[in-house]
């Protein structure tokens, strides 16, 4: 497992951010990391999001930061020239995850059927993100699809908070979760870094158990 991986699963989330300051980018990293999380992935759904990557790779580099919502070849380009340290899509792409891989750097893309997570293995991918998880079934399709597929873990995302994030976590099949409950869009607008702290803390809670065997 690579160190972005391992990064995931020591954290138990990925939180997924929109963001467009690249002060207030710094200040949420900090706060994540001050409440143990050590993962961040910036969706690039606005021209912001670039220089908030390059922002906390540059300012902030105790953070694994990468690139969500990578939808095109020229996001994949843009979001690797910023400094992402993985990128994550909510679909599957052969052009953008083989643009990745020759840049060395991990990819996640999206599927929810066993064709596309098949076409993931033979891509030689090790993760892939469950999305959306619970309108398709959440934890109970990702057993049935774990069976065939031993070989991959799963990031599951959509309908995960706090009140599910234990069980998710308790699944052997299941790499992190994915979500953005822990920063919600009040908590970056007001910069209440303290809030974000204390409910990454309280996730870290949760996934040590994971990580001690509880």
């Amino acid at each position: 497992m690579n160190k972005v991986f391992e990064e995931m699963y020591r954290s138990g989330v990925v939180p997924v951010v929109m963001l467009s300051d690249e002060n207030k980018a710094v200040g949420l990293a900090r706060a994540i990391l001050r409440g143990g999380i050590g993962v961040l992935e910036i969706p690039m759904r606005n021209p912001e999001a670039a220089d908030c990557i390059r922002a906390v790779r540059t300012r902030c580099p105790e953070i694994v930061v990468g690139a969500g919502t990578v939808l095109t070849p020229q996001l994949a380009k843009t979001a690797i020239e910023a400094g992402a340290m993985f990128g994550v899509a909510p679909g599957y792409d052969d052009e953008i995850i083989g643009y990745f891989q020759e840049k060395g750097i991990p990819f996640i893309p999206g599927a929810i059927t066993s064709t596309d997570i098949q076409k993931g293995v033979r891509a030689g991918l090790s993760v892939i993100k469950f999305f959306p998880s619970e309108p398709h079934g959440g934890l109970r399709t990702i057993g049935y699809l774990a069976e065939p597929f031993s070989m991959v873990k799963f990031l599951p995302a959509g309908g995960v908070g706090l009140g599910n994030l234990e069980e998710y976590l308790a699944n052997p099949a299941v790499l992190a979760c994915a979500g953005g409950f822990m920063a919600r869009a009040h908590h970056i607008e007001e910069e209440d870094w303290e809030t974000v702290t204390s409910i990454c803390a309280e996730i870290r809670e949760i996934a040590d158990k994971r990580l001690r065997g509880i």
